[in-house]
């Protein structure tokens, strides 16, 4: 009689216990929401589409969609400003080029206001197939990018029309060679850099009306 009331209570005691398991495993185990990161013990759930915009400092923001620019640009000065082009004699050597209505970086006491040039090339031709630059011959020059750039690219972006671009390869006391371009236009222009070189830019002028003078040196480079 013992044994058989031992062998209920054993049943019994497995069919509660069967109960219990199966009631935990049915109950649903919390999915994470869309958006929602796995929360860290101990700090709160952040969801990354309720976070506020963090700036990095000195970033600014378009708030300008139209691409206006914001403010205006400082009027060019007068040719009368930076005279007529000539220089002086007795300069430092080196490639200078004056750009009418643009005040350049150059401090040398012979080409002041100038603009340093650090590369140039000249190409003259004619091409039959495209009237509009037949005949027209083009001075393309790299410098580096400075203050003088926004007068630069803003001639660049109203059409590109200048008056007098002059150019002149310096010697130590002499003008080695000069070339004149009247009624000119920028039809070029680009800049490059990276991390570990100063930003150039590089402007091709282009013109119809265009003097070259080389004046005779003399052996020990002396202008005759």
């Amino acid at each position: 009689m013992k044994v058989g009331i031992s062998r209920v209570k054993l049943l019994f005691i497995l069919v509660i216990g069967c109960l219990c398991v199966i009631g935990c495993c049915a109950q649903p185990m919390e999915e994470p929401q869309p958006g929602m990161m796995n929360p860290i013990p101990g700090e709160e759930r952040i969801d990354p589409e309720l976070m506020n915009l963090q700036m990095i400092p000195g970033q600014i923001i378009n708030e300008n969609p139209e691409g206006k620019p914001q403010g205006e640009f400082q009027e060019q000065p007068q040719d009368s400003m930076y005279g007529k082009g000539g220089s002086i004699l007795g300069g430092s050597p080196g490639t200078y080029i004056l750009i009418t209505g643009v005040k350049g970086t150059c401090t040398a006491a012979s080409h002041k206001n100038w603009n340093d040039v650090m590369s140039y090339a000249f190409h003259a031709g004619e091409n039959p197939e495209d009237e509009k630059i037949f005949g027209e011959e083009h001075l393309t020059i790299t410098k580096q990018v400075d203050s003088a750039t926004p007068a630069i690219f803003n001639t660049f972006k109203s059409g590109g029309q200048i008056s007098t671009v002059w150019m002149e390869i310096a010697g130590t006391n002499n003008i080695l060679a000069a070339v004149v371009m009247k009624n000119a236009r920028i039809t070029g222009y680009s800049s490059t850099g990276d991390a570990a070189q100063i930003p150039i830019e590089t402007i091709t002028f282009t013109s119809g009306d265009v003097t070259w003078n080389v004046p005779q040196i003399s052996s020990e480079g002396i202008q005759k």
